[in-house]
């Protein structure tokens, strides 16, 4: 047993290592900003912590909503406000770049804008399911997934890493003034052209042969703020790839000999105000310049952030999949016996914002509800049955992975990286982690061949199993995990529209089935069989950590109200929208919940009957 503990203890300490270590070199490249112009630089939100970046999105009254990485948040022995407080207290808070050296903006010496953290919203879901589930263990009491309390690792899925902080200026912070960047919500396709926004170094790495002037450089210039140009190559459901040095034909664009080799042309220091591609170059985010602001052209002016820079990109292999190594052109090359290559030659994976685009609404009207207009977008997410609203469809990226996009949008356009259809057929799933593999068989006729992984769910992410559907299609947003004998929904028409009450199912399996789980077949207690609400719906039965308050009877009436022409409180989803349908949820008493003692965090065995 105590061994068991050890390995378990030692897996998660060198998992967490590897996501958490960052080494602080920043924007490849790109065009550094003149300090005397910094004042009026359309960039001049842009922040800097300890090991990394991010940007002012914008400003309301003595607050601002800064964007950035979820993982630079360690939520594995602390919660939200602990961290938010450590970076400050430990990291050196958020930092401007009204710093000055050698005439350059730089956040060495620049002003400090926090003076208390107000509130945290993070995404954070990659696929590994060892790290995944140890990042949640450890903190005490367990983590409650609302906002001010997100998981340290929102579950299994593929790659999204957004963080929005809400804090409160400093007096001198209030003095500034800061434009305003949109929250872009659009999806994006490749070829699209990109501004990057962040603080760096000058060179990849420390080389054998480096000049005492160029080390020195490179270390006065650390936290000089850059900006930088590409365009996308690729597009997933949660992150995207830019042009890197050894992705182009032409070097020129990051300031190099057009036919220089991509090794040698890391040496080249950004642009400075006296060299003629100034504000023109190309460039990458780098591994410890993680949160650097990746921005469009917004359609009134400005500027529109679309995500933050997370990683380094992949390249192709001959047979057109992704490479998942690591790029070693410098390391290899220029970095073979100096310092760590931090930036990789193939450019950056930028988390974009497009997949939590509901989330970072419902955050920033819970914040305040006026800033809830700030998110806009065309496409809600798609609901449990695979259905878009009006004028958007459905795409599959050919993975794990559904969105809903507007019909103009080529669903061809987003892409697989190809990591996630094992894990979520259950083939790398364990029986006691999180999420359990559920489904069970490998026999193509099995009824369960039909497969997904709930999202954003903590602890409590499931793993769901389907039978297929007459015409061979799995059903909503299930993939098929038996070729051969099914096959996965690719996209739905620009007019699906999916049932809004349980009256509209006809015949038991498929009021069972239907809006999630809140419907049930009642054949008893009418003339004809009716599809109606089960009075669990919605019921907050997760508030209750012991046995005897969970199996307590309740009275639907407590937690139903009709007001207003609406049915209220709990009730919302699962009324039909009418006076009668609220009063059958809220008529009698029962259990609304099931305790069980097999669970693996203590204190969450009380769910929904």
């Amino acid at each position: 047993m105590i061994m068991s503990q050890l390995i378990r203890s030692l897996m998660k300490f060198v998992a967490l290592t590897l996501i958490f270590t960052v080494i602080v070199d920043g924007v490849l490249h790109g065009s550094y900003v003149e300090s005397e112009e910094f004042s009026m630089s359309p960039f001049r939100g842009a922040t800097m912590s300890g090991g990394g970046s991010g940007i002012i999105l914008f400003r309301d009254g003595d607050e601002a909503v800064v964007l950035t990485v979820a993982h630079g948040y360690d939520l594995t022995s602390m919660d939200a406000q602990e961290s938010m407080d450590r970076k400050l207290q430990n990291d050196g808070g958020l930092r401007l770049a009204t710093g000055e050296i050698n005439g350059l903006a730089t956040s060495a010496g620049g002003e400090q804008i926090i003076e208390e953290n107000l509130g945290l919203f993070r995404h954070f879901t990659f696929w590994d399911p060892e790290t995944c589930p140890a990042m949640n263990d450890g903190v005490t009491p367990p983590h409650t997934g609302k906002l001010n309390d997100p998981y340290a690792c929102n579950g299994l899925g593929p790659d999204i890493d957004v963080a929005l902080q809400r804090v409160r200026l400093t007096a001198a912070a209030r003095t500034l003034s800061f434009p305003e960047i949109e929250i872009g919500l659009d999806p994006l396709s490749p070829g699209e052209a990109l501004t990057l926004v962040g603080f760096g170094r000058k060179f990849p790495c420390d080389w054998p042969g480096m000049t005492f002037k160029e080390r020195k450089w490179n270390e006065d210039t650390g936290d000089a703020l850059k900006i930088a140009k590409s365009r996308i190559r690729a597009v997933f459901h949660g992150e995207m790839f830019t042009e890197g040095q050894s992705t182009t034909a032409d070097a020129r664009k990051f300031g190099c000999p057009k036919k220089q080799a991509t090794a040698s042309c890391g040496k080249i220091m950004g642009a400075l105000p006296k060299d003629e591609d100034f504000g023109t170059r190309w460039g990458s985010g780098c591994a410890g310049d993680s949160g650097g602001a990746w921005l469009v052209q917004a359609k009134g002016g400005g500027f529109a952030a679309v995500g933050v820079n997370r990683a380094a990109a992949k390249r192709k292999k001959k047979d057109g999949s992704w490479d998942m190594t690591d790029d070693t052109t410098y390391r290899d090359g220029l970095c073979k016996a100096g310092g760590f290559d931090a930036c990789q030659s193939t450019g950056s994976a930028v988390a974009t914002l497009y997949p939590v685009r509901a989330r970072i609404k419902k955050t920033l009207k819970a914040w305040n509800s006026k800033w809830a207009s700030k998110a806009t977008y065309k496409c809600e997410p798609p609901k449990s049955d695979g259905c878009c609203g009006t004028g958007c469809h459905l795409c599959h990226d050919g993975d794990t992975s559904f969105d809903c996009y507007p019909k103009s949008y080529q669903c061809s356009s987003v892409g697989s990286l190809g990591s996630g259809a094992s894990i979520t057929c259950g083939d790398r799933l364990g029986k006691n982690t999180v999420p359990k593999r559920k489904c069970s068989g490998s026999d193509p006729q099995h009824a369960t061949s039909c497969r997904a992984l709930t999202q954003g769910q903590g602890w409590r992410q499931k793993q769901q199993c389907r039978a297929v559907a007459k015409d061979g299609v799995c059903p909503g947003l299930t993939i098929c995990c038996a070729p051969g004998s099914c096959s996965t929904r690719s996209s739905s028409p620009s007019t699906c529209a999916p049932f809004k009450s349980c009256k509209n199912f006809g015949n038991k399996d498929k009021c069972d089935k239907g809006l999630g789980g809140v419907c049930k077949w009642t054949p008893k207690k009418y003339v004809q069989p009716k599809c109606v609400v089960k009075p669990t719906a919605k019921y907050k039965c997760a508030r209750f950590s012991k046995k005897n308050k969970c199996k307590t009877k309740v009275k639907a009436a407590d937690y139903c109200k009709w007001k207003g022409g609406k049915c209220l409180h709990k009730c919302v989803a699962a009324s039909d929208g009418t006076a009668n349908s609220c009063a059958l949820v809220k008529k009698g008493a029962a259990e609304l919940c099931n305790y069980t003692p097999k669970t693996l965090v203590p204190g969450t065995g009380c769910i929904p009957k």
